[in-house]
């Protein structure tokens, strides 16, 4: 009877200790859950390393990005893992049939790791120093300007903004 205070406490550090373990080896969702089931349906899911870097992130994942309530668009990162590559895609997601799309497809595959996103507002930019993704070599109008939202993805100081351009997605990246 007198081992029995050690053997109760020895029980109860076992149990944290694995309790623990299976805590650490759980999946922390970085996407909401319905930006997660719309990964899914794109055979892809969200990127587990997303914050294993240094510094400031914004999240991989943004609300908003076309006209009307927050809510009914978004846009976020996953990636799709194929032969020991890393597929990145950016979708881009909305509840009104693509409503404010501008014909452009609802993902971009993309080479470079993700950055945090954030929705790009000016208007008045132009889009001189964009690129078509699909067609690199293809020249983009010079001297439009933006007429509706484009998508920051950045982190430590290199940025990528998307822009959805007459149905093509264009792109334009500083360090």
């Amino acid at each position: 009877m007198k081992n029995t205070p050690i053997k109760l406490a020895v029980i109860i550090l076992l149990s944290l200790s694995i309790n623990s373990s299976v805590i650490a080896k759980e999946k922390v969702k970085l996407l909401p859950a319905d930006l997660l089931n719309i990964a899914r349906n794109y055979q892809c899911d969200q990127i587990d390393d997303f914050y294993d870097r240094p510094g400031m992130v914004n999240p991989p994942y943004t609300y908003g990005y076309l006209t009307g309530l927050d809510e009914d668009s978004a846009v976020f990162w996953c990636e799709k893992k194929e032969n020991n590559k890393r597929l990145y895609y950016l979708i881009i997601y909305s509840r009104s049939e693509k409503k404010g799309l501008q014909n452009c497809p609802s993902k971009i595959i993309w080479r470079n790791y993700p950055g945090g996103l954030s929705i790009y507002k000016d208007i008045t930019m132009t889009l001189n120093d964009f690129v078509y993704i699909a067609t690199p070599r293809n020249r983009v109008p010079q001297n439009k300007k933006m007429t509706h939202n484009a998508i920051l993805s950045e982190y430590d100081g290199k940025e990528e903004l998307f822009y959805c351009y007459d149905g093509e997605w264009l792109v334009r990246q500083r360090d």
